[in-house]
């Protein structure tokens, strides 16, 4: 394993599913192989392109860290990024990561990211504006990377706040203040602008890192029951924002507080656009062809009413040792054209007495 496939796992691995981070990704061009970039991270209608940079005996010679920071960083990385991005847009190549073939979308927007590995450097710029790219590039630092990854947590939300870092972080005699409790400070430090973005995109979160502790480990655990696959249901789950993950702990803590009700809930459902995901307890004691056709009729009643491309669903389902399975369920089925027959369904629906669990 290279050291950035290392530092890949160790940090993006903990925010971002596996499916869609890619260590040391290369091109083929022709009989042409081209190493792209050390980490390349796809969520939603964008790629995050990341060049790491890590000062070694091997590699400083007789340089002082501020010119191994001029030479690696700000030179030899911000052209690494700019043929990557270029690259990026080509047709006729493959790109692949280990061996295993990486289909772009060239058409998504590209956020450039620098990440270097030297602790003597504490101060430095954290946007260059590439004239070529007409666009800013965020540079971190090992530490301050990773604090922005630990302060906001959230796939969507790390991929919002690196298109806004240029707004956020002030130029030279610009200020940004925070509200702590009673108390308002000067925005200094990575973990001061992250912070300041989420005050100001959601205003103060209620018990927030717990909240996202919890939506992390629904996730994750979706994901390993679905094989790690790409799939709508993991796609639509990685573009929620903190508000909207809350919504899905809330509903989370309502099913496991009353997970052994036998009553039937209405599924909670969520829309990103025109995808939606229910989100439902399984009843206990209900057969599988049973809890199939409810899947199947409540799929169609929510992508009719939200008039939905598909209606995905997570379903919390309750096992004989007290703990809780999650699984997803991927809806195959096209409603369309068949109006008559789901308005039928809304009606029956809507005339259910259901079991107030949410």
């Amino acid at each position: 394993m290279t050291e950035s496939e290392k530092i890949t796992e160790q940090y993006f691995g903990r925010f971002f599913l596996p499916q869609y981070t890619f260590g040391t990704v290369k091109m083929l061009e022709g009989k042409q192989e081209t190493e792209l970039c050390d980490c390349l991270i796809e969520t939603g209608n964008c790629y995050v392109v990341i060049q790491i940079k890590e000062k070694s005996d091997e590699n400083s010679g007789t340089k002082t860290d501020v010119d191994w920071f001029k030479k690696t960083v700000l030179k030899k990385a911000k052209q690494q990024i700019k043929n990557t991005i270029r690259d990026l847009k080509k047709v006729n190549v493959t790109y692949f990561c280990d061996k295993t073939e990486i289909v772009i979308d060239n058409k998504k927007e590209i956020l450039p990211v620098i990440v270097f590995f030297n602790d003597n450097i504490e101060t430095y710029d954290k946007l260059y504006y590439s004239e070529g790219l007409q666009t800013y590039i965020n540079v971190f630092n090992k530490s301050d990377y990773q604090t922005m990854l630990d302060t906001i947590k959230t796939p969507t939300d790390i991929v919002r706040y690196l298109k806004q870092r240029k707004i956020l972080v002030p130029k030279e005699g610009g200020s940004r203040y925070i509200s702590n409790d009673l108390s308002v400070s000067l925005c200094e430090t990575e973990e001061d602008y992250a912070k300041y973005y989420l005050r100001n995109a959601y205003g103060e979160i209620s018990n927030y890192e717990n909240r996202v502790i919890v939506f992390n480990k629904i996730l994750f655990d979706l994901n390993k029951n679905m094989s790690c696959s790409r799939n709508a249901l993991i796609e639509t789950m990685l573009c929620l924002d903190v508000s909207e993950i809350i919504n899905v702990t809330e509903v989370y803590s309502n099913i496991i507080e009353n997970i052994n009700i036998p009553n039937l809930a209405k599924p909670k459902l969520l829309t990103n656009g025109e995808w939606g995901v229910m989100l439902l307890r399984r009843p206990v004691g209900m057969k599988e062809v049973d809890f199939v056709n409810f899947l199947s009729d409540m799929g169609a009643y929510y992508t009719y009413v939200a008039k939905l491309k598909t209606c995905n669903a997570i379903i919390f389902e309750p096992t004989n040792t007290g703990l809780v399975t999650i699984k997803g369920a991927l809806s195959e089925m096209c409603y369309k054209g068949y109006d008559e027959q789901l308005e039928t369904l809304k009606k029956e629906i809507e005339m259910v007495s259901w079991n107030s669990l949410y």
